[in-house]
């Protein structure tokens, strides 16, 4: 797996979550055609109001998660984690030397 700079990446994506997540997160079309409503869970397509993406996604690319198990109460607080999340990996592809 190639290796990237965590700061550098996080720079360049910076206010661009959702072109990121339409490239990246097909599984979130529907939640990015309804930004910041209810829509089924992503990951099993379950449920009407399980998930949102949060109004500032395309800043932070956060969201929640009605179904729990990620984050705080189902608080999804980045990209990274909503991309980790939506994949269920807890490997980054870049080295931790920000």
């Amino acid at each position: 797996m190639a290796q990237y700079d965590k700061k550098e990446v996080l720079e360049r994506v910076e206010g661009k979550w959702i072109y990121v997540y339409s490239s990246l997160a097909p599984q979130l079309h529907t939640a990015l055609s309804r930004i910041g409503r209810h829509v089924p869970c992503p990951k099993n397509n379950q449920g009407k109001t399980r998930f949102r993406l949060l109004p500032a996604v395309n800043e932070t690319g956060a969201g929640f998660s009605n179904d729990g198990g990620v984050g705080i109460r189902g608080f999804i607080s980045s990209g990274v984690d909503m991309l980790m999340w939506l994949n269920e990996s807890h490997r980054l592809p870049w080295r931790l030397n920000s």
